[in-house]
């Protein structure tokens, strides 16, 4: 929602706001202790981030959409893949079977 800022969720961890200037640290805010939208947004409106239009939030998602729809396209082709080896496999171990037993 706001520009040159990135999140990194961390399980277990608290929600901390580092803030940085020429890469160094300057200031660490627990984010947990905010309650509501508001407040979030007025902090981040003091520390001097800008918030980014509703169009680029839009695009931005469209984008995520985007990268999560393909990336479970390429899960599915995986497993597919996987389903048509086994199967090929069982029909392999099938058929020996068979011509053992003629044998």
């Amino acid at each position: 929602m706001y520009y040159n800022v990135e999140i990194e969720f961390i399980p277990g961890k608290k929600a901390t706001l580092t803030i940085f200037d020429d890469n160094k640290m300057t200031e660490k805010i627990i984010l947990s202790d905010i309650e509501t939208e508001l407040e979030m947004h007025t902090l981040m409106k003091e520390k001097g981030f800008q918030k980014k239009s509703k169009e680029a939030i839009y695009k931005l998602t469209e984008q995520r959409e985007a990268a999560d729809i393909e990336a479970e396209n390429i899960r599915i082709r995986k497993q597919n893949e996987a389903d048509v080896k086994k199967k090929a496999r069982r029909n392999e171990l099938h058929s020996r079977g068979h011509r053992e037993k003629e044998l």
